[in-house]
């Protein structure tokens, strides 16, 4: 079953969130990561997602750094509804949950996610051996009702087992280059049972790639 009810509700979420105007091309910036009291500086360029470039971080952080990144970027690119979540088959649950209307999604992930007033409040997927949810703690407000992520949480659990794995907490901060919203920080706090890790990265001085063209970072 293809819900059309479940699809006005995941529609009217989907475009509530902020993205990336039309035309955008990326940007570049000076940046700084720390984990854990070590930290790298250098600088990035981001032209899409899936194409990042930066200098000055390297070895075992390079895999999360980069990850990282892409996320900031990629859950702002502008994508429309028809291949996002409108791609999909959405199946509307009747049972009421305190985070919001619950989306079911056949999507490979068992995506489950749960709405209220209009935005996307709590996410569950499950991947290999973890399943996990996240959970929007707070919003930024930015023009035309649109909103930002700033705060949120993921919670991983065993899906063998059903043991709570590890949380990461995030706070995310951006900053209005020439009317774009681009990311200015990201903090990380993990605790496990190995103990608290904190990690960080900071950008300055943003240069969108639509003005200064497609450079390489340096």
């Amino acid at each position: 079953m293809n819900d059309e009810a479940a699809h006005r509700l995941m529609r009217r979420a989907y475009e509530a969130e902020y993205r990336y105007p039309e035309g955008f091309c990326g940007f570049r910036a000076k940046m700084h990561y720390a984990w854990d009291g070590e930290g790298w500086g250098g600088a990035v360029e981001v032209r899409n997602p899936a194409d990042i470039r930066y200098t000055g971080a390297a070895g075992r952080v390079d895999d999360h750094l980069r990850w990282e990144i892409a996320s900031m970027i990629g859950h702002r690119w502008r994508i429309p509804y028809e291949r996002a979540e409108g791609s999909l088959r959405l199946t509307l649950d009747a049972r009421e949950n305190p985070a919001g209307r619950t989306v079911r999604v056949e999507d490979g992930l068992d995506s489950v996610y749960r709405i209220r007033s209009g935005r996307i409040e709590q996410v569950e997927r499950a991947f290999g051996d973890l399943r996990f949810t996240i959970q929007v703690q707070e919003r930024l407000h930015t023009e035309g009702d649109k909103t930002l992520p700033v705060h949120y949480c993921i919670v991983y659990w065993s899906r063998e087992n059903d043991r709570l794995v590890r949380t990461d907490i995030y706070r995310d901060g951006y900053v209005a280059v020439e009317g774009v919203y681009l990311p200015l920080s990201r903090r990380i706090t993990t605790a496990d049972d190995s103990g608290t890790t904190n990690r960080s990265v900071h950008f300055r001085d943003h240069e969108p790639l639509s003005r200064v063209g497609r450079r390489a970072a340096s």
